[in-house]
């Protein structure tokens, strides 16, 4: 996959404010996608086309749907308004504390339940 130049600043820009939100270094990052601190450094510079193996680890990584990523920079992946709704909610579900998922999830499921009513 071939990024062109402003895809490759948003996904930069991106991955840094991910990264500096939560306190990580690139190493920590880059340790956490399973790659080596060059990789993170490339990706917030702007100086590469990750692959979307790449994009993957990141998206893992960071706990974000690689939909939602590729969606982000600009790729249609299909996501209807209510389906992409759907998974930023499930996202948001999975950054809570683990006691608070459950009932979150049924929470959800309610409303989903409720609007296809």
């Amino acid at each position: 996959m071939y990024l062109v130049r402003d895809k490759r600043q948003i996904l930069a820009d991106f991955v840094r404010k991910e990264r500096t939100d939560r306190n990580w270094t690139q190493s920590d990052l880059a340790d956490r996608m399973g790659k080596v601190r060059a990789v993170v450094n490339k990706i917030e510079s702007g100086s590469n086309d990750p692959t979307l193996d790449t994009l993957q680890d990141l998206a893992k990584a960071l706990n974000y749907p690689l939909a939602s990523i590729l969606d982000m920079l600009g790729y249609d992946v299909g996501l209807k308004d209510k389906d992409k709704w759907v998974e930023e909610m499930n996202h948001k579900i999975r950054i809570l504390p683990k006691a608070l998922r459950p009932i979150a999830e049924r929470m959800l499921s309610a409303l989903h339940d409720d609007s296809e009513k």
